[in-house]
């Protein structure tokens, strides 16, 4: 992931479900790993009220 991410630095933003714990344990440990002041925050789907909230990370990669 390293590599992917030093090969865009700058802001990222990603969306994932804390119903899938592969990918949210993924994203937190990637995104605290990289930027230790990286925010988490929920968020409901656009248009979709009856679908769960999504939960977003982000961060900086320099």
């Amino acid at each position: 992931m390293t590599e992917l991410t030093a090969a865009h630095p700058g802001w990222w933003a990603v969306a994932f479900h804390d119903r899938n714990e592969v990918a949210a344990n993924f994203w937190r440990t990637v995104a605290t790993e990289l930027d230790r002041s990286c925010t988490f925050e929920q968020r409901d789907v656009p248009g979709r009220p009856e679908l769960p909230s999504d939960s977003w990370v982000r961060f900086c990669v320099r």
